[in-house]
């Protein structure tokens, strides 16, 4: 199921990387061909996660990209959360050797899908309404059929 897009595909293989390495089955999805600028807010890359995976991988997404993440300071890995204070700029994550820049410049670009509960009524009245279609277009067969 999607977790969310971005319309680069690197940065979608960078973030499913990132929740791979934390043990979250990820795989990144191009959804536009050869990465043309023009069409990748038509088709953005996605990130798909099982179905279960789904609430974990939001959360981690949301921690990589913290506001703080100790004590106010954000000074730590989004993967790992290996404390990276003092690391020299564009340094990768010591413990785990995440791209923390790359990783840093995604958040802005990436969208979550909608939780995999939040759709439950859309389906449901979609199901009904086909259901009512059906039962008409019977209707209408058997009346034509019986009236002949």
């Amino acid at each position: 199921m999607p977790l969310g897009s971005t319309p680069s595909e690197v940065d979608a293989h960078l973030l499913a990387d990132a929740l791979r390495q934390a043990g979250i089955d990820a795989r990144a999805m191009s959804g536009h061909a050869g990465g043309a600028l023009p069409f990748a807010t038509l088709f953005p890359a996605s990130i798909l996660v099982h179905a279960g995976d789904y609430a974990a991988a939001r959360e981690l997404l949301g921690l990589i990209f913290p506001d703080d993440c100790k004590d106010g300071r954000r000074v730590c890995c989004p993967v790992c959360r290996y404390d990276t204070e003092g690391l020299a700029d564009g340094a990768p994550c010591p413990e785990c050797g995440a791209d923390l820049a790359a990783l840093s410049r995604s958040r802005r670009q990436f969208r979550f899908a909608p939780p995999p509960d939040s759709g439950r009524f859309v389906k449901f009245f979609g199901a009904a309404i086909g259901l009512v279609a059906v039962v008409c277009i019977l209707m209408l067969i058997i009346s034509l059929t019986i009236g002949g």
